[in-house]
């Protein structure tokens, strides 16, 4: 893999490391790194946890952030829209993390925004296909503008409810996902452990590059 990638061992090493932190990874001693079966209830509860910290963070933004500081977040995601046609997937998954890490910022509750660090690192392959496969996107991301909008009249009630929808996951949803982790960044056809060698395309290769951008950042 280091081959692959053309990094020595030690970043690699940290990199993998990070991905078994961010449960993507097994490590077993003296055995090694290995693939991670991935269930629906894991996708699922993981999506229930963001909701309920970013519920929180809505209702200590309404009462802790300037009009200002809420304005600045929304012009960063008018910005992004201008320029989303011609983004890629990946850039444009990015960009939906950075706005909601402003957005909860605007809690000024640090450990609310670790929290959250650590469950966007457990779900961004899911929402990376999330995405993909979704055909409301447009509709999805005017949702931002919603919420900036309850933030700046200070409507708590009505930005819980379009923030709880925004980030909402049904089952079927938590499935489809889940097959598609399992068909692209797994094994095809098996979730059985299986020691690494290689990343198996370039999918599961974008995901090492992210994570060792993410480390030397």
């Amino acid at each position: 893999m280091g081959r692959e990638l053309g990094v020595s061992r030690a970043p690699l090493r940290e990199a993998l490391n990070r991905l078994v932190a961010e449960g993507l990874l097994d490590f077993v001693m003296n055995k090694g790194f290995f693939r991670k079966s991935i269930s629906v209830d894991e996708v699922f509860d993981l999506y229930q946890i963001r909701i309920a910290l970013e519920r929180r963070a809505m209702l200590l933004a309404v009462e802790r952030a300037t009009d200002e500081e809420i304005r600045d977040v929304e012009a960063y995601w008018q910005d992004i829209m201008a320029k989303a046609d011609s983004m890629s997937t990946p850039d444009l998954l990015l960009a939906d993390e950075e706005f909601h890490r402003r957005l909860l910022a605007l809690s000024k509750n640090r450990e609310l925004c670790a929290m959250m660090e650590v469950i966007t690192r457990r779900i961004h392959v899911a929402r990376h296909i999330d995405i993909q496969q979704t055909t409301w996107n447009s509709k999805a991301f005017d949702a931002h503008h919603q919420v900036t909008r309850c933030l700046l009249d200070r409507d708590s009630e009505t930005a819980l409810k379009v923030m709880t929808e925004h980030i909402d996951m049904s089952l079927d949803r938590a499935i489809n996902i889940t097959k598609e982790m399992v068909a692209r960044f797994f094994l095809i056809g098996s979730v059985a452990q299986r020691q690494i060698t290689k990343p198996r395309d370039d999918f599961s290769e974008s995901v090492a590059h992210d994570v060792l951008t993410r480390i030397s950042d």
